[in-house]
């Protein structure tokens, strides 16, 4: 029984895999297709998921809906899913999740931009970049291209919102750092 247990959990990693392959492919049917499946399988199966590899499938198919022009309440609702369980899990152990619950706000902040919904997209993006200059300012070899991306994307949305100023600053954050780890 366990030998069963553990393929039908490596089986599941790989449709997790396949769905992710089939969005970067741009076959978002598909990929929908996938993972609401392996969705499926874990509501109606709770013991074979951890809440850690739900809210990866949660965050997957909010990346997938959001590509679909179709499905963005979808997304909204994979995001928020997402969200809860990783703020929980940071919350009990900040050392393991909260590189993750970094990248989950981060999502959240693109797809509220992306929505027009700039005061969420703000709270979500400074949610993050406060976790990864913590996290880069702890093991800067680790999170410091991460905490980049963050200032980068911060200078995005300082840029959208017409504040030139605080885009600019940024923007020069993100290359600094950058150019840092391109010596």
């Amino acid at each position: 029984v366990v030998g069963d247990a553990e393929k039908y959990k490596v089986e599941l990693e790989g449709g997790y895999k396949y769905a992710g392959y089939g969005a970067e492919q741009n076959k978002h049917k598909k990929a929908l297709q996938t993972a609401q499946t392996l969705e499926r399988v874990y509501e109606d199966n709770p013991c074979i998921a951890d809440n850690y590899v739900k809210s990866r499938l949660y965050n997957l198919l909010g990346m997938i809906c959001n590509d679909m022009s179709s499905m963005k309440d979808s997304a909204e609702h994979y995001y928020k899913k997402t969200l809860e369980i990783i703020e929980e899990l940071a919350k009990e152990n900040p050392d393991r999740f909260n590189a993750d619950l970094a990248m989950s706000y981060t999502n959240a902040g693109v797809f509220y931009n992306n929505q027009g919904k700039t005061k969420k997209a703000g709270k979500y993006h400074k949610k993050a970049l406060e976790i990864r200059e913590k996290l880069a300012k702890g093991n800067p070899d680790r999170f410091n291209a991460d905490l980049a991306q963050s200032y980068n994307n911060a200078g995005i949305f300082y840029n959208a919102q017409g504040d030139a100023k605080n885009a600019e600053d940024y923007y020069a954050k993100a290359i600094e750092i950058m150019e840092e780890l391109a010596k």
